[in-house]
This record gives C-alpha cells, sequence and structure tokens, in this order.
C-alpha cells in the first residue's frame, strides 16, 4: 500500500459548512423585470418595436439616434438610409 492518507478526512478534514440557504427569499429577484418597467413608463426614447421577423415571428425592435445616445443625437440625413450605431 502506498504512504499517505487512507481516507478524504485524513487528506482534507473536516468539511466546512456555508451559510444556510435553505429559507427566506432565496432566489427571489430585488428588481423589476424589463416587461414590466415598459409596461408600467412606456418605451425608452428612441426605442420601438419593428416588424415581426422569421417563421415563428419573433418581435424585434428599433432604435434611432436618440436610443443609441442622448448626447447630441442626429438622425441619418435622407430617411431612407439606414441608422448605424456609433462605435
Amino acid at each position: 500500500m502506498a504512504a499517505g492518507n487512507d481516507t478524504q478526512d485524513e487528506a482534507t478534514g473536516a468539511a466546512v459548512q456555508g451559510p444556510d440557504l435553505t429559507g427566506g427569499h432565496v432566489g427571489e429577484s430585488t428588481s423589476r423585470r424589463g416587461e414590466d418597467v415598459v409596461k408600467e413608463e412606456g418605451r425608452e426614447p428612441g426605442r420601438f418595436d419593428g416588424p415581426p421577423r422569421g417563421e415563428s415571428q419573433r418581435p424585434t425592435g428599433r432604435t434611432t439616434a436618440r436610443g443609441a445616445t442622448g448626447v447630441d443625437p442626429h438622425d441619418p440625413i435622407d430617411d431612407e438610409s439606414p441608422y448605424l450605431q456609433p462605435s
């Protein structure tokens, strides 16, 4: 038999127990869901719904210059131009 510790307890010592997490408010969110904020306060300036996409008709969102920056936002000069967010 090789020299060393014969059991796990001898090798690592007694197990250390952490705090009791079995009761109380474990896993409960302390903040509001984004969906609830939109329902209560409306959309942020510069953000709006886009057309549904794909076979599953997933919802999409769009943004204007105001949605990307609150500092001197400028929309595209031509309405047909796509909006490219600043990098």
